[in-house]
């Protein structure tokens, strides 16, 4: 399973700097803001997944925001996960007890891991920032000058 999550730089140290039931409340309105960016970034995961094995893999996408960052899980109870998502080098020899075979063609080709990476996740996780990274900006700043 992996944690993918955006950057918030700085926003702990803010976070630290107020008392208890400030840190709590303040909290509390983060993580929905970040919440929702990450819902979305679901939501647009799991429409993107094309195969039966993505939609599988996108089903594992799971809410894991919390005050400091959006964040979600990916791939947990399932281990084809990430290769559907990143794809794999088709037709590798492999070796069994039965003898050589060609294998890893369950996943689509290899994406690499550069701006295109992913078929359905980071497509998604990409187009949800783009959308409501501004948002997010304007209403982190929105409840940290309450």
């Amino acid at each position: 399973m992996a944690w993918i999550a955006l950057d918030t730089t700085g926003l702990k140290e803010t976070l630290a700097g107020l008392d208890k039931a400030e840190r709590r409340d303040i909290g509390k309105e983060l993580k929905r803001e970040f919440e929702t960016i990450v819902d979305d970034a679901i939501s647009r995961a799991k429409s993107g997944a094309s195969t039966k094995g993505q939609r599988k893999a996108a089903g594992t996408l799971k809410q894991a925001s919390s005050a400091t960052g959006a964040a979600m899980r990916f791939g947990g109870g399932f281990a084809g996960a990430f290769g559907h998502e990143y794809g794999a080098n088709q037709n590798t020899l492999r070796q069994s007890a039965r003898g050589s075979y060609m294998g890893l063609n369950q996943f689509p080709s290899w994406r690499g891991s550069g701006e295109t990476a992913g078929y359905f996740m980071w497509p998604g996780i990409r187009k949800a920032s783009e959308a409501g990274v501004e948002t997010l900006a304007e209403a982190v700043a929105e409840i940290l000058t309450k």
